[in-house]
């Protein structure tokens, strides 16, 4: 297993790195060791603990995690399941891994992006979305890519004020 949580050095692109995370999850839940119990019934209850660091559910009367859904958010820190902290770690070591050996080929690729937007910009349809900004692309403005802004904290919600009414 720890070979296979290595692995991530071996990625030679940003997209070999990107695949990386969900091949070793898969390799793990294939590797997951089933309990007994849950054959021949009218829904299957496979389940195992992590290979990894040994956790199962934190339900009252289970053993170990569904497989391969409950296995699988467990170590892709999804859903309401305790996160599995070898697999934190390993990816933690991997993100930063990358971030140095890609950082020229990102920028470069930034770059390049810029640059075809720019062209873009030149011969294509902008749109003035907002009467203090620059005419866009259409696909240029979207608010979903924009962080939300922190939550007021309970005194201002209880008083009714909204985080998007002008302090004017």
């Amino acid at each position: 297993m720890a070979e296979l949580l290595r692995s991530c050095s071996r990625c030679e692109s940003r997209e070999e790195a990107d695949c990386w995370r969900l091949d070793v999850i898969e390799a793990v839940v294939n590797r997951a060791t089933l309990l007994p119990g849950g054959e021949g019934e009218l829904v299957s209850r496979r389940r195992a603990f992590c290979p990894l660091c040994g956790a199962g559910s934190h339900h009252t009367g289970e053993r170990g995690y569904a497989v391969p859904e409950g296995l699988q958010a467990h170590l892709e820190f999804r859903g309401n399941v305790q996160r599995c902290l070898v697999m934190a770690a390993a990816y933690e070591l991997a993100v930063n891994n990358w971030s140095t050996r890609f950082a020229a080929s990102d920028q470069a690729a930034e770059a390049a992006k810029m640059e075809k937007l720019a062209e873009r910009r030149e011969s294509e349809t902008l749109y003035r979305v907002s009467p203090s900004d620059e005419p866009k692309l259409l696909e240029e403005d979207k608010p979903f890519d924009q962080p939300r802004p922190p939550p007021l904290s309970w005194p201002g919600r209880k008083a009714g004020w909204s985080r998007w009414a002008s302090s004017a």
